[in-house]
């Protein structure tokens, strides 16, 4: 597999979990409003127990950006 061959393996898979992300994002921000709020994120257990972790700036919505940072904390934590 040469360099150039992973790279656009890497894109792909990463525009993939973008699109994944994004879609999933959109089926919880049901208000179309860009943001989850609490109401929102009680359709999903786990999100709805740590809507206040996720909210990192404490507006009493979730962002892309607080979601995706908090996936990537769950991903990457070490038990």
């Amino acid at each position: 597999v040469t360099r150039d061959e992973f790279a656009a393996f890497m894109k792909a898979r990463l525009d993939k979990q973008a699109e994944a992300f994004n879609a999933a994002f959109a089926k919880i921000d049901t208000n179309g409003d860009g943001k989850i709020g609490p109401a929102e994120a009680k359709v999903h257990s786990e999100l709805a127990a740590n809507f206040q972790a996720v909210d990192e700036n404490g507006d009493g919505f979730l962002s892309k950006d607080e979601l995706r940072a908090a996936m990537v904390a769950a991903q990457t934590a070490v038990n």
